[in-house]
């Protein structure tokens, strides 16, 4: 009742137009209306019109009323038409076709076809799901701009056998994007077969003006076989057009145009007035490869890219169905479906062409070598338009062999995007022959181009215009060249004429000269794949043309060299990668041994080392130990990477996993190290084998394969020969270099590593004095320690394996030394007397020279002893003594002279007075005690002085000068004490006290951190106020504004610093500021009068105290200093760098409380002074706040000031100083006596 009702409803507001039901066979060109709309509200509605039609009329989705085939793809639309079809009973099978047509957009806006019972009834905006009765027939149907034509034979209708059924046509789409038009249908026919119609009609094969068709048969056959109908207008048959007869399933096409697109029909003949439906067949187009109306927009280029790279195989049939065989490709032609908006912005192509025996690109990496191809276009494509073919005529007309698959690579060089232009394409039935890199902003080189970013199935569909071959000619052949290299075959081509066949020799380079080998039977295509050959082995061949049977003659031989071991590819996806290696380095072990390699290299996806000579490295066959070490780099942050590397030990081409010599897990260590040994049975031919290494993030790599970051290296390896060690006797043993302590043994090592023992002792003894054990490969040792004059015998043997050899015996004599004495010494010198000596030397007597410095001849000594005491010497007389060694008569070099100074005698001045320790107030005397003298005096004095000597008396030769005054010179002598009296003085000697000096502190960075102000409040005196820039050390001693006045013994003293920042600097500083008190030029911890911690306060502040010893300035004018530091990060410590801030010194004067006069002017006076009971203070307003300090500047008493006077009966007598604090007259600071 409900359904009743909503359909009356649906009536009367006009949302579904009513049809009859319609008896099979139904079939409708939509001349006029038999479907049913049920469009409701629904912005996009199915309409019948004449918009489009295939012809004439037809039923179509429109959004302005039938106006134009268009939908609004913002607007979502579920839209319905359907027709009530009587199903006669007993009905199995329905064929159901019709022409179609809508692109929409995938999976989202699209038309589905639905079979129902009549009880269901579609609702606008309400899509419809299979079950309760309702199937689906056909996929979605989208996609296609152009008329398609839909034909299922098998259509199951048992369901609705002798009931009425109800075909549905649903579009639907979503609010999003979507391309115009939608859905339209046209000739729609459903019947039940009688005569079933052909399937699966297909080209099986075209020639330059034919093309042969097949299907499959009608099931079953039919009795009068069947027609086939061409045409060359495109318009269809209709069911009377009479078609060519055939028993067949097969027919053939003749005298067909290049370039013009033909439409056939087939259909079954079962009787005169029984046959099937016409079934078209695809489009027959030759010279063009690929038919069909899809786009595709990746290839040839993506222009909505800024780069691109391709490559992109088309078939030998392809292109002989295209251009025949034996032709010369002089243009290509892509089909333009639509254009981007601005062409210009990838208009710069090269364009490359290849002949190939490659079918497809098995992974991302699969590119076809560059060097295999022929440039044949470098320039602007011409102007384009929509729906046109774009032909680019080639610089360089390409030749293709006839029996090859064909390349054409496209590298798009253009800066710059414009999206996106369409291109016509075919389907290359799942198999990817195309490869296609794009980028932004990387510009592949197509020499060495980056892993793909796509691997398409689909391909351009491509025009080729082409010129017939040259004649034959008995002229030597041109255009001879090698393609497709391995390391054990090569494509050899040159250009085809119209031969009957062609003579091919060829053979490997050698000298002499080896026989050229005739390739049989007789090549007739213009190339050859030349198999069987040698890795990296040179090679030569050369070509003649048979013409009538003739043959012609060669071409001069053509040289090509076969290519090394081919391996997997790997490589890393990230090009370059962050993680990569930096470094690979392999120390061999064994014996020969071999140099180290090491290799430093940046970051790649990979790289091949193996070709380089320099970089090739060397390993015994047998050796144990070996080491490898692998440096990782990384972005800006370590990772966990993984190294593994293998080496190919039996040079098969492949990476066993016994072949795997190093496995490091994922981890941030770099370089890791490991060891490996070296198989004693590998390789022995001539050509090295490979090692691999590879990083990887994350993973520990496979050998082969591509992944996602890291990076891989290949390198050569060569295998030699281990040498065996040999312990026999040493070879060519000899000692040189034989001085009177020691000598060199030499000998020849032993390749195979023998290690070896030396032994030696005195002629004539039995037990060795020592065993030196040598080193694998060394072939000499030094023999030290020798006794001189001496005769020596030397055992030398080889050990291999624990097991010493039959050693070499060899005597050697050490002669007499010739080198000069050692440990000169000269020891109790006197005044006239000293005593010399030296350490013994084997076999030597010794000449002793000495003389006074000042004397130009030298006495001589003989002596066989070691020492020797020199006597009637001069007093208070530098002397020089030297030795020398007599051997065989003969007299060696002297030894370095040492010198000497006699002692004076008592009568004469004290020598070697020096002063040293001097600081201001203090200077350390001492000079060289004389033997025999107990008493000295010591004199000394301010130069200038008139007040004369100050004389100290003593008994050692030492004395501390104190009580000096800083900053000036003094004069010191000095004299022995002797025979009971003093004697003659020394020269006078003068020093000079140093001036009052600090530590130097100072920041390492200047300006960003620094003090802007530092004020001093001090008691009875005026504020001191001082501002600076920043500065790494400022001194403001000889700046009077900035003198810091100070009463000794006063408290509450106030000190306050200001800070800054500049910049970005964090605003974290400390401050430290300390007064010299007791001025010894040293700020002590006890003398630190503010410490602030490091903090972001602006302005720090603290009080502080005088002490009652602090020093005094006098009339002299000396003063001390405060220093203010401030640091950042922490407070600064006394005479220590810091990082940033800064450092500023202070003149700073004290005084006594009887010094001190204020410096304020008098507008405020007190009195009486002195003052008994009361003292009086004019001007001051009531409330004036006052502070009273004693004369060692202690707060005696505090108040506020009323009726302008102050009682006094609770301070005792004495002096005092009163601070009074007046809002009108500022500070005024007045000094009195209490009586």
């Amino acid at each position: 009742m409900k359904k009743l009702f909503t359909f009356l409803i649906l009536l009367i507001y006009g949302v579904i137009s009513v049809r009859g039901q319609q008896n099979l066979p139904f079939s409708t060109d939509f001349t006029t209306n038999s479907f049913t709309l049920v469009n409701g509200n629904e912005t996009n509605k199915w309409h019948h019109g004449t918009a489009t039609g295939n012809t004439g009329a037809a039923l179509y989705v429109s959004n302005n009323n039938g106006t134009a085939n268009a939908y609004t793809n913002n607007s979502t639309s579920t839209v319905h038409a359907y027709v009530d079809l009587n199903i006669p009973a007993g009905s199995t099978f329905l064929t159901v076709e019709f022409d179609w047509k809508g692109i929409g957009e995938n999976n989202y806006d699209r038309m589905f076809v639905y079979l129902a019972p009549t009880s269901f009834t579609p609702v606008a905006g309400v899509q419809i799901t299979t079950g309760n009765g309702i199937t689906q027939v056909g996929g979605q149907f989208a996609l296609k701009n152009n008329w398609q034509h839909f034909v299922d034979t098998s259509v199951n209708a048992s369901a609705f056998a002798g009931n009425t059924m109800r075909l549905i046509f649903q579009w639907r789409n979503d609010g999003s994007v979507g391309t115009n038009p939608p859905a339209a249908i046209d000739n729609v026919s459903v019947f039940v077969p009688n005569c079933f119609i052909t399937q699966n009609q297909r080209i099986t094969a075209t020639t330059m003006n034919s093309a042969t068709v097949a299907w499959d048969p009608s099931p079953p056959a039919p009795a009068m076989g069947y027609e086939y109908y061409l045409s060359p207008t495109g318009a269809p048959p209709t069911p009377t057009t009479v078609g060519t007869p055939t028993m067949n399933t097969t027919a053939t096409f003749t005298g067909l145009a290049l370039y013009t697109s033909y439409r056939w029909w087939v259909r079954a003949v079962c009787s005169a007035t029984d046959k099937s439906s016409w079934e078209e067949g695809p489009e027959i187009l030759l010279g063009q490869i690929g038919t069909g109306n899809t786009t595709m927009s990746n290839l040839p280029i993506n222009s909505c890219w800024g780069y691109n790279y391709s490559q992109m195989i088309y078939t030998a049939a392809e292109v002989t169905s295209a251009v025949g065989s034996g032709r010369v490709i002089t243009k290509i032609k892509y089909f333009v479906q639509s254009v981007a908006a601005n062409p210009a912005r990838y208009a710069e192509w090269k364009i490359f062409m290849a002949n190939t025996n490659k079918n497809d690109f098995t992974s991302d990496t699969d590119w076809i070598p560059h060097n295999q191809f022929v440039q044949v276009f470098n320039g602007n494509i011409p102007a384009h338009t929509a729906g046109q073919w774009m032909e680019i005529e080639l610089d360089t007309p390409f030749i293709w062999d006839g029996g090859s698959n064909l390349v054409i690579a496209v590298d798009e060089n253009t800066q710059g995007y414009s999206c996106t232009t369409q291109w016509g394409s075919y389907s290359a039935n799942n198999v990817s022959r195309g490869i296609q890199y794009q980028n932004d902003n990387t510009n592949p080189d197509p020499a060495s181009p980056p892993s793909a970013t796509s691997r398409p199935t689909n391909l351009p569909r491509l025009r080729m215009e082409a010129l017939p071959l040259p004649p034959c000619s008995l002229a030597a052949p041109t255009n001879a060249v090698t393609q497709n290299i391995t390391d054990n075959s090569a494509r050899l081509t040159w250009q085809p004429v119209q031969a009957d066949a062609y003579v091919l020799q060829w053979r490997q380079v050698t000298t002499p000269a080896s026989p050229w080998i005739t390739v049989n039977p007789n090549p007739v295509l213009s190339f050859y794949n030349l198999t069987g050959l040698n890795e990296q082995t040179q090679y030569e061949y050369r070509v003649a043309h048979i013409c009538n049977g003739t043959q012609g003659a060669f071409n001069a031989p053509v040289r090509f060299t076969t290519l090394p071991l081919m391996y997997c590819g790997s490589n890393s996806t990230a090009n370059p990668s962050d993680e990569h290696i930096t470094n690979v380095t392999i120390d061999p072990a064994g014996f020969p041994v071999l140099p180290t390699f090491s290799f430093n290299s940046t970051a790649s996806a990979y790289t091949d080392n193996y070709l380089d000579a320099t970089k090739r490295i060397r390993l015994v066959k047998g050796s144990t130990g070996n080491t490898i070490s692998v440096s990782k780099g990384f972005g800006q942050n370590p990772v966990n990477v993984a190294i593994s590397a293998w080496i190919d030990f039996n040079r098969d081409g492949a990476f066993d996993a016994n072949e795997q010599i190093f496995n490091s897990a994922p981890n941030q260590v770099t370089p890791v190290t490991g060891t490996f040994d070296v198989p004693a049975v590998v390789y022995t031919g001539n050509h090295p084998t490979r090692m691999r290494v590879i990083a990887r993030k994350t993973n520990s790599p496979n050998a082969c394969g591509t992944y996602p970051d890291g990076e891989t290296e290949d390198y050569a390896v060569e295998f030699v020969d281990m040498i065996p060690c040999d312990n026999s006797a040493p070879q060519n043993v000899a000692i040189n270099n034989i001085t009177s302590n020691s000598a060199t043994v030499n000998w020849t090592a032993d390749p195979g590593g023998a290690e070896y023992v030396i032994r030696y002792r005195e002629l004539g003894q039995t037990a060795w004095l020592a065993a030196f054990p040598a080193a694998s490969l060394a072939n000499m040792l030094n023999l030290t320690n020798l006794t001189p004059a001496t005769s020596y015998e030397l055992s030398i043997a080889a050990i291999c394996g624990g097991i010493e050899g039959t050693p070499v015996i060899k005597t050697f004599d050490t002669p007499c030394s010739d080198e000069p004495v050692t440990n000169l010494q000269v020891t109790q010198i006197g005044t006239t007397t000293a005593e010399v000596s030296w350490d013994p030397i084997n076999t030597a007597t010794y000449v002793l020279q000495y003389k006074s410095l000042s004397a130009a001849a030298w006495q001589s000594i003989n002596l066989s002893a070691t020492n020797y005491t020199l006597t009637n010497l001069t007093p208070n007389v530098t002397y020089q003594v030297r030795v020398a060694t007599v051997c065989s008569g003969v007299t060696n070099p002297f030894s370095t002279p040492e010198v000497f100074t006699t002692f004076p005698t008592c009568e004469m001045p004290p020598v070697g007075l020096t002063i040293s320790d001097i600081t201001m107030t203090e200077a350390f005397i001492e000079w060289t005690p004389t033997p025999g003298v107990s008493a000295y005096v010591l004199e000394w004095r301010r130069v200038g002085s008139n007040a004369g000597w100050n004389v100290i008396n003593l008994n050692v030769n030492e004395y501390l000068l104190t009580g000096l005054t800083e900053d000036t010179r003094y004069e010191v002598r000095i004299a022995h004490v002797c025979n009971g009296g003093r004697q003659g003085y020394t020269a006078v000697y003068e020093f000079m006290t140093p001036v009052l000096k600090y530590c130097e502190m100072a920041p390492t960075t200047v300006g960003d951190d620094y003090i802007t102000n530092v004020t001093v409040n001090a008691v009875g005196y005026q504020e001191m106020t001082n501002n600076s820039t920043a500065s790494g050390y400022t001194s403001f001693v000889a700046v009077p504004d900035a003198f810091v006045k100070l009463i000794r013994g006063s408290q509450n003293n106030k000190i306050t610093v200001n800070k800054a920042w500049r910049g970005n600097s964090a605003r974290n500083a400390g401050v430290t500021v300390w007064i010299d008190f007791n001025r010894d030029g040293i700020f002590s911890n006890h003398e630190r009068i503010l410490i602030s911690p490091a903090n972001g306060q602006d302005v720090v502040e603290g009080t502080f105290s005088v002490p009652a010893d602090s020093f005094v300035t006098g009339t002299d004018g000396k003063f001390t200093v405060m220093r203010v530091a401030m640091s950042k990060g922490k407070s600064p410590e006394i005479c220590t760098d810091f990082q940033s801030g800064e450092v500023e010194d202070y003149r700073v004067i004290i005084s006594t409380i009887d010094q001190f006069e204020t410096v304020d002017k008098e507008v405020v006076n007190i009195y009486p002074v002195p003052a008994k009971e009361v003292l009086h203070i004019t001007l001051v307003e009531n409330g004036t706040k006052y502070t009273i300090y004693n004369s060692t500047g202690q707060v005696v008493h505090v108040g506020e000031i009323f009726n302008n006077k102050i009682e006094l009966d609770n301070i005792i007598s004495g002096v005092y100083v009163i601070d009074i604090d007046s809002e009108q007259y500022g500070r005024v600071i007045k000094r009195f006596i209490k009586h």
